[in-house]
């Protein structure tokens, strides 16, 4: 082998070896981030469970939403009468 082939060969291994240590790295950090949101979801799912939440949003019953609804916000009636000048607001 020349000493020209060999100086190659011994730039590609140690090229090479750089992305390895670069892969590995990254794979880490990506171990490292799935593992943190697992631990998130995890203490979020024992909060939810300790406080007896058993979904993300409330469930309101059939009356109390028709309330909710149209309730003192959205008012009576047309919404193009309601402003300053008609007094009704």
């Amino acid at each position: 082998m020349q000493k020209r082939e060999r100086w190659a060969v011994e730039v590609e291994a140690h090229w090479l070896a750089k992305e390895r240590d670069v892969m590995e790295a990254d794979k880490k950090k990506v171990e490292k981030e799935k593992h943190v949101d697992d631990m998130f979801f995890y203490g979020y799912r024992c909060c939810m469970k300790k406080h007896d939440i058993t979904q993300d949003t409330p469930n309101y019953p059939l009356d109390e939403e028709n309330e909710a609804i149209g309730g003192p916000t959205r008012g009576k009636g047309d919404a193009s009468t309601a402003g300053p000048s008609c007094g009704s607001a």
